[in-house]
């Protein structure tokens, strides 16, 4: 699957879906135990780790390019028409 995947500066390798796909199965076990389909020892969602995450990448706008945009969104036509609501 992986051989098709588009490489993004923010990707982070899969991990969010490995982390969902170990959410998922652990809830179906979960599920399973609750109606004594298994035994909570036989269990093997419980046995896995979920992976950790990574540090975050988000990060503030600087002050000047806020000032920029605040200043483009100010003064061009399509911001004034975006602030009235209408986009004519």
């Amino acid at each position: 699957m992986k051989v098709n995947v588009v490489a993004r500066g923010n990707a982070r390798g899969g991990r969010s879906a490995a982390e969902h796909l170990v959410a998922a199965l652990r809830c179906l076990y979960r599920h399973a135990e609750d109606d004594g389909l298994i035994d909570p020892a036989a269990n093997p969602a419980s046995k896995v780790a979920k992976p950790r995450r990574l540090p975050s990448t988000r990060r503030a706008v600087a002050d000047t390019r806020l000032a920029e945009i605040n200043h483009i969104a100010a003064t061009s036509h399509v911001g004034r028409s975006w602030v009235r609501g209408s986009m004519a």
